[in-house]
C-alpha cells in the first residue's frame, strides 16, 4: 500500500472520469433519495450484511469470490493503488474480486421513493487491474456488470442494463453507469441488484462507489408567450402583468403536478396558493420578481421534498439605474484653463452629459469624463448598458471659471541690521512660504530668495517672489590730502 500523500497526489494528477451511458436522466436531477459511499476511515471494513452480498468478506487482499471495503484500491500487487471516486480523505469503496461463477454480488432495498415519479440510479465503477503491468496477458477477463431495478416485492423488473466489457486501463479510471425507471401508483420502494456477468479468474476485479438514486425531473423552461426567459422594466415604466408558461424541453412531460413559486431574491421561493397549472398570469409587477414551477408525479408529492424537482427560473427585472456621483463639485478653472469633469458610475452603467436638467441632446456620450473651459452647470444621465434603462434624473456638475490672485513681488537691498517686510499684498487667502510661514506677510533679516504660494478662496494659486540682498557698511582705512584734494581710503 502506498502512503496517503501519494494517493492524494495521484488523485490530482491522473484522476480520470468517463460516462458510459446505459440510460441517464435527460432532464434535471433532483436531490438524492439514497446514497451509498461506503463510509471513510483508514481501517478496512466493516463487512456488509449477508442480505446485501453472498461474497465472502476479507480484511485485505480479496481473492475470487471475496470483497473488502477500503480507502485504497491497491489490495493486490497487480491492482491500482488509488483513492475512492470522490477523492475524499480516507473515503472508502467496495472492492470486489469476482467469483468463478457469474451471478449476483450486491443487492439492497431502496425505500422512501415516491409514487408516479421517474428516477435515475447511478454508480461509479473502476477496473482496478493495472493495465500497465498486464499480468493476465491475453487471458484477461474484463469486468462487466448488469444492473437491475425490481419493485419492492422483487417480482416485477422495472429496468435493467449491462455495461460493456471493460478491460484494464493504463491509469485508474472511474466510469459512471446509470438506469432510469418510473415508480407506479402506491410504489414507494425498489430493489437494486448488481450482477457479475463474467466469470472469475485473471481479471474481473472492480471497485464500486457513490451509488445514488435521484429524482429525474423534466427539463422545464418558464417563458412568456413570446419565449422570453427574462423581462426587463425600467423603473419609470408602468407595472406589467405577464403570462408565463412552463414547457418541457424534451419529449412529453413525465411529471404532471405543478406548483408555481415566486421569490424576491431568486433564492428563497414560496408557493403561490392555488396556482397549479402549467401557466400563470402574474399580478401587475413593479419590482424584481422571480418565478419557477415545482413539479411532481402526483399532487400529493408536491409536499415531499424527496419527490419533486424544479423548473428553470424566470426573472422579471425592474431596473433601477443608480445616479452618477461627481468626484468634485464645483470644479474650478483658473484663468480659463481646461478642466476634466469626472463622475463615478455603478458597474454595468455608463454616463451621458447634457447642458440641461431635462431634455436636449447629449453633448458627450458614453463617458465618465467631459473636458471644458466654459463655466456653468453640466448634467449627467446614467444608462444601464444591458437594458438601456436610464436614471430617473440627471446629476448636476458645477463648473466655475475663476482668476488667480494678483500678488506683489519685490526686491530688497538692505543695510546691515535692517529688516525686510515681505508682503504679498493679497488678504483673505491661503499662504505657503518657502520658509514655512503661513501668513500673508513675513519679516526677514537674512539674505536670500523667498517665495510664497498664495491661494484664493476659489482655489486658484499664484506665486509671489522676493529677493533680499544686503550691502556691507564701508570702512574708512585712511585719509590723504594732496594739494587741494582730499582722498578717503
Amino acid at each position: 500500500m502506498i502512503n496517503r500523500i501519494t494517493l492524494t497526489l495521484l488523485a490530482l494528477l491522473s484522476y480520470a472520469f468517463a460516462k458510459a451511458q446505459l440510460q441517464f436522466c435527460d432532464g434535471i436531477l433532483g436531490p438524492a433519495i439514497f446514497t451509498e459511499d461506503f463510509g471513510s476511515g483508514t481501517n478496512n471494513g466493516p463487512s456488509l450484511s449477508n442480505a446485501v452480498t453472498s461474497y465472502q468478506y476479507v480484511n485485505a487482499a480479496p481473492q475470487d469470490g471475496e470483497y473488502t471495503i477500503s480507502s485504497d484500491s491497491g489490495q493486490l500487487g497487480s491492482w491500482f493503488s488509488f483513492p475512492d471516486h470522490t477523492g475524499n480523505n480516507d473515503g472508502k469503496m467496495l472492492i470486489v474480486n469476482a467469483g468463478f461463477n457469474a451471478g449476483q454480488f450486491y443487492r439492497t432495498p431502496i425505500n422512501g421513493l415516491c409514487e408516479n415519479t421517474p428516477y435515475e440510479f447511478s454508480a461509479w465503477i473502476m477496473n482496478v487491474l493495472d493495465g500497465v503491468q498486464n499480468v493476465c496477458g491475453n487471458t484477461e477477463i474484463p469486468i462487466q456488470v448488469r444492473f437491475e431495478i425490481w419493485d419492492a416485492t422483487d417480482t416485477i423488473l422495472l429496468a435493467n442494463g449491462t455495461m460493456s466489457p471493460k478491460f484494464a486501463d493504463q491509469r485508474p479510471t472511474w466510469i459512471k453507469y446509470g438506469l432510469t425507471f418510473t415508480t407506479s401508483t402506491g410504489q414507494n420502494g425498489v430493489v437494486l441488484k448488481m450482477i457479475n456477468v463474467g466469470a472469475g479468474g485473471c481479471g474481473n476485479d472492480l471497485a464500486i462507489d457513490d451509488i445514488s438514486f435521484n429524482v429525474c425531473g423534466d427539463d422545464v423552461l418558464v417563458t412568456t408567450i413570446t419565449g422570453e426567459t427574462v423581462v426587463t422594466k425600467c423603473e419609470n415604466d408602468p407595472a406589467q402583468s405577464i403570462q408565463l408558461n412552463a414547457t418541457v424541453q424534451n419529449g412529453a412531460p413525465s411529471l404532471t403536478a405543478y406548483q408555481w413559486q415566486q421569490s424576491a431574491d431568486g433564492s428563497n421561493f414560496t408557493d403561490i396558493v392555488g396556482e397549479n397549472s402549467f401557466s400563470l398570469t402574474t399580478p401587475p409587477l413593479n419590482s424584481t420578481t422571480y418565478y419557477r414551477v415545482k413539479i411532481a408525479g402526483a399532487p400529493a408529492n408536491l409536499t415531499n421534498s424527496s419527490c419533486y424537482s424544479f423548473s428553470q427560473i424566470f426573472e422579471f427585472r425592474n431596473v433601477v439605474v443608480p445616479l452618477a456621483v461627481p468626484r468634485q463639485s464645483p470644479y474650478i478653472s483658473c484663468d480659463g484653463e481646461l478642466v476634466d469633469l469626472i463622475v463615478d458610475v455603478s458597474p454595468g452603467t455608463t454616463a451621458y452629459w447634457y447642458e440641461n436638467a431635462t431634455g436636449g441632446s447629449s453633448i458627450h456620450d458614453d463617458s465618465i469624463d467631459y473636458t471644458t473651459q466654459i463655466d456653468g452647470t453640466y448634467w449627467v444621465e446614467t444608462e444601464d448598458i444591458v437594458s438601456g434603462c436610464i436614471s430617473n434624473s440627471r446629476v448636476p456638475v458645477n463648473f466655475i471659471n475663476r482668476s488667480s490672485p494678483i500678488v506683489n513681488s519685490e526686491d530688497f537691498l538692505l543695510c546691515p541690521e535692517e529688516i525686510a517686510l515681505l508682503n504679498t499684498q493679497f488678504p483673505n487667502g491661503f499662504y505657503r512660504w518657502s520658509s514655512g510661514e503661513t501668513t500673508d506677510r513675513i519679516s526677514v533679516d537674512v539674505a536670500g530668495i523667498y517665495t510664497c504660494e498664495v491661494t484664493n478662496l476659489e482655489g486658484c494659486t499664484s506665486t509671489a517672489i522676493f529677493q533680499v540682498e544686503y550691502i556691507e557698511t564701508p570702512i574708512i582705512a585712511g585719509v590723504e590730502v594732496n594739494n587741494d584734494e582730499l582722498n578717503i581710503i
